[in-house]
This record gives C-alpha cells, structure tokens and sequence, in this order.
C-alpha cells in the first residue's frame, strides 16, 4: 500500500482520520501509532517485528543515555547503538549485493542459494532518523522519551515513513503525541496539498515513466537524442515524483495536525550544485549535514590533524583538508543511502568532486572574474550559471538511472556523438515509445502547470496567499485539481502502476 492508491486514499486515510477525530484527546496518539502500524503491518508484513524491535532498541538506548552521567559510557551507547542500527540496515538492504561481491571477488562458481531478505519498509528513513535522535540526545539538544509507545510513533508515522522527511524528534514528536484537530482553513490547505501531490504523481510522473522506462530499456539500440529526451523526461520525473508524494504525506500529516517540513524549494533554480542539494531532497541535505559533516568536520581528530598541518606552515591545506574529508564523508553516505551496488557509490563521488571543485575554484573564479571585470551580478550570468547547474544535475540523473553502470559511459557517449534531430522522425521515435501525442500534450501542459507555480511560489507563499480567498475559490482549486488527476492520471488500460521512485530507498 502506498500514498498513491485508492486503498490508502479512499480507505485507509478517511478510516484512521475518522476514529482519531473521534477519539478523547488522550488516547489520541495511542489511535496514531496503531494505525501507523496497521499501515506498517500492510507494507511488510512480519518485518513490523523487526520494526518494533529496533525501536524499542533506541528507546532503551536513549534511556541508558539519559540515565548515565559518565560520558565516555554515554559515548559507548551511542556508538554501540549506531553500530547495531547501521548493522542491521546492511543485513536488511545489502545482504545479497555482499554475496555477489564475495562470488566475485573469489570466484565462487555457485550461488549460496540465499534468499533475499524481506526488507522492512522504510528502513532507510528510520533508521536515519533514529541515529539522529540518539546524536541529539548524546549533544543534549533532545531529551530521551520515556514512553516507548511515544518513541515508536514518532519513528512510524505512516504519512512519514515510506519517503520521509527526515525530522528531528523535538520537532514533530510532541505534536504527534498530543495532536489537536486542526481547524476548518487548515483542513481545506491539508486536502489542497494532498491533490497537488497527486496530480504530480499520477498525470506526470507516472505518465513520464512509461517513455523513459522504454528507452532506457534499449539504451544499446536507442539514438542520442532519445536518450537525451528521455534524460531530460526523467530529470523532471523524478523531481515529480519524489516532491508529489512528499506533498501526500505533508498533506496527511497536517489532517493530524502535525507539520512536516518541505523537502523541496526550486532545485531547478539553483546557481550551483551545493545550492542544489540545499534546494533538493533538503531533510537529507540537513541531516547529513548535522550528524556527519560538522560533527567530522569538528571532531578532536580532525582538530589535532589541522594542528599538525599548521605546525608545518600548510596553513592554506589546514583550511581546505578538513573541509574535502567531510565533505567525502557525506556524500559516501548519501550516495550509499539511496541503494545498493557501486553504482551509487559512484554517485556520491560524482556530486563530491564538483562540490569539491567548486569549493576549490571559486576564489580563483572570483579572481578571474574581477581581473576581467566581470560583473557575475545579472540576470545574464544567473541564467548561464542555472543552465551550467542543471547540465551536472543532468548527468547525474543519467546515472542514477541507468540500469547497469556500464551503460552509462555508453549513454553518454552516444548523446555527445549521435544526436541528430531527424532522428525524431524515424521507427522508435517519440511516439513508438509508449507515448502518444495526448500524452505528450498532457506532459507538456502539465510540466508547464508545475513551472509557473514553482516561479509562483519564489514571488509568494502560494498556500497562504490562497488560504486569504474566499472558499469558494480555494475548494474550485482543489476540484480542479481533482477533475486533472480523473480526466488525465495515467491508470487504467495501456498504463502500469508505478510504486514511488524514492520508496525503495
């Protein structure tokens, strides 16, 4: 069961909000957590043992934690808890890639005959999430929750924990457990939002998925400007996609009366990839941020380690070193985190090497600009460094979906050399791709829709702008968007449900 089907919507959602709404205050949060892990029970089935189980470890460990003055016992539960938590991560997610890696590498000519894990839903998200609040309680910006059912709520909320955002505990975690009916104005907004993420998953995402699923299926037969288009089709999938069901679950969340943060705010806008990334994805952005990047970055090692470079008059490398090991360090995890095999592993380092040059060439680049005078201050040079941007975002793409990493060289190779506009007009064109010309017209018209009201939303808040009309007009959007996802949604025949992208992270 996901965000996107009619069993969560139609039946799943109403029945949980309807007996929440009902229920006294105090046995609300209880309602929450059974119905998060009803809706855990119905994503992975036994794996919700293994889910309580794990939450119950953290709570433990956070009470240890809490309990204990001595610092060095309270530094040893932490690391023993983080090194069990990412422990079981890599039995549930890599258990089979290992395996592989082991035949290969000794040349075992047999399979073990393992099978692959069940893995429980989410795993990626909570186990983040857990790691955090445990860092948060060892830096005494947290305090341990001493109710286990409070701890497991805040871990399985289920608009949450399929895709996320990443939240910290003292964010969400007492609107979770004393959650209060939001008023009529912030029931209207929840629905709206609700219907926004729809219509980007349902009419765009999941239409765009059938063309470039098909080409890239044939990446070996299909031209460089097919495989551009489908590059470029993807690109904006993915954002569709991934920002559609975050809406979902921020929508939902809100029916409860709990606030998630945004996870996206016009990546496509951004200046340079480091902007990117801070527009993109951005809870993972924070999250590897505060508990890899700056507690390496800080950390006594890396302080003695800067010492010693300074002792030796390399004050320049004193400044740049520690900077470029953290910075390896977040993105190993962050390419790591989102799947399994070396293919994601490149993916980090692809993102690491030009945030690393762009940390390195921009005082030389502001140099250079000035020594030309340059003014680097216009809407001219915004647009050439938005298009340079999204060029590397575009490559990027490209790797994340290949199938295998050997195509990607061949991909990218044939996009540079084999890109022939007539080649549009041949057999295996745009519409012998699964697409037809509505099809196309609805994505154009729909990825239109989706840019205006991104470069909407830079001039003004858009739900609170909306919020101030009369309700005639804000339930008009609401239905218009409704009516879009009926009339245009890509299901039924022809059409093939499509699970989230980001849910098998």
């Amino acid at each position: 069961m996901t965000y996107t089907t009619p069993v969560f919507l139609l039946a799943f959602l109403p029945a949980a909000y309807a007996v929440w709404w009902f229920s006294p205050a105090r046995f609300r949060g209880y309602v929450l957590l059974a119905a998060s892990l009803v809706f855990y029970w119905f994503c992975s089935g036994r794996m919700t043992l293994a889910f309580v189980l794990t939450g119950l470890l953290v709570w433990a460990a956070g009470l240890q934690m809490e309990r204990t003055g001595n610092a060095g016992r309270r530094q040893c539960i932490l690391a023993s808890a983080v090194i069990l938590l990412t422990a079981l991560l890599l039995i549930f997610k890599y258990s089979v890639f290992f395996e592989t890696a082991l035949r290969t590498v000794f040349h075992f000519r047999e399979a073990s005959g393992m099978e692959p894990l069940l893995v429980p839903a989410g795993i990626s998200f909570y186990t983040l999430n857990a790691i955090g609040y445990l860092a948060d309680l060892y830096y005494g910006r947290a305090k341990a929750m001493h109710n286990p059912a409070r701890l497991l709520l805040w871990l399985s909320f289920f608009p949450q924990i399929i895709e996320g955002p990443f939240v910290r505990c003292n964010e969400t975690s007492a609107a979770l457990w004393n959650s209060e009916r939001p008023d009529y104005q912030h029931r209207i907004m929840a629905f709206q939002l609700i219907c926004w993420g729809l219509f980007k998953k349902r009419v765009l995402a999941d239409r765009a998925e059938i063309f470039t699923r098909t080409v890239f299926a044939a990446s070996g037969s299909s031209s460089g400007m097919m495989l551009l288009i489908a590059a470029l089709l993807y690109t904006l999938q993915l954002y569709a996609d991934f920002s559609g069901c975050i809406d979902i679950a921020r929508g939902a969340a809100e029916l409860f009366g709990v606030r998630l943060p945004p996870n996206f705010q016009q990546p496509f806008s951004a200046r340079s990839v480091a902007e990117f990334w801070r527009r993109w994805h951005m809870s993972l952005g924070a999250w590897t941020r505060d508990y890899v990047f700056y507690p390496l970055l800080l950390s006594r090692p890396m302080q003695k380690f800067c010492l010693r470079l300074q002792n030796r008059n390399w004050a320049g490398l004193a400044r740049i070193a520690p900077l470029i090991t953290a910075l390896f360090a977040a993105w190993m995890v962050t390419g790591l985190w989102h799947g399994i095999g070396f293919k994601y592993f490149v993916y980090g380092m692809y993102y690491f090497l030009l945030s690393a040059a762009g940390i390195l060439l921009e005082t030389p680049a502001a140099r250079f600009c000035a020594a030309v005078k340059l003014n680097r201050d216009t809407p001219f040079w915004y647009g050439i460094q938005r298009i340079r941007t999204f060029g590397f975002v575009l490559i990027g793409m490209i790797l994340f979906r290949v199938n295998r990493l050997s195509d990607y060289p061949v991909i990218l190779v044939r996009i540079c050399t084999d890109l022939h506009i007539k080649d549009l007009f041949r057999a295996g064109t745009l519409l012998n791709a699964g697409l037809d010309r509505g099809d196309w017209l609805v994505l154009a018209a729909g990825f239109a829709v989706l840019a205006a009201a991104g470069h909407l939303q830079m001039r003004t808040a858009v739900r609170s702008a909306l919020a101030r009309r009369p309700a005639a007009v804000q339930w008009g959007v609401e239905l218009l968007l409704l009516l879009a996802v009926v009339v245009f949604g890509a299901y039924g025949h022809g059409y093939l449900p499509v699970s989230p992208i980001y849910g098998q992270f």
